[in-house]
């Protein structure tokens, strides 16, 4: 009974949401035929991979972060452990100033675990992801070649 008011409830915000971006009924009209035209039997493979390659990261980033934990003697269960992330990687998305990254240890502070250590694993994290998306984008900078390379 509670996940049937929970979803109701998720999709009664969704279409606030829907309208009050939408407000005009001809731009909605407009939105709606727009994904009428969408062939979506041609986007399917790509949307199914697109998911299946996010939960994959979803996972091992939750891994990740147990690891990150293991030196502060903390051990959380991959079930849980993919409950925290989940809910906290939402709060990221959901809240402005990125202020979910307060959510994850939050949430394991309930288990007993210092809040203030916990949100050091998270900055080493976003350090870490920092540095791998240079590396990933110095990589792309240098292996373009021809005319189509940035000038610089």
């Amino acid at each position: 009974m509670k996940l049937a008011i929970n979803l109701a409830l998720s999709f009664a915000m969704l279409a606030l949401c829907l309208w009050l971006v939408w407000p005009g009924a001809s731009e909605r009209h407009d939105l709606v035929l727009a994904f009428d035209r969408i062939a979506w039997s041609d986007f399917a493979p790509y949307l199914a991979a697109y998911l299946g390659l996010q939960i994959v990261v979803h996972v091992c980033r939750s891994l990740r972060w147990n690891h990150l934990l293991a030196p502060l003697n903390v051990k959380v269960p991959a079930g849980p452990l993919l409950a925290i992330s989940s809910v906290g990687f939402m709060m990221i998305l959901a809240l402005p100033a990125r202020l979910g990254e307060f959510v994850r240890p939050g949430l394991l502070r309930r288990r007993g675990i210092s809040a203030s250590a916990a949100l050091g694993t998270v900055a080493v994290e976003r350090i870490l992801d920092g540095l791998l998306i240079s590396v990933f984008v110095f990589g792309a900078f240098f292996s373009l070649r021809g005319p189509n390379a940035p000038a610089g």
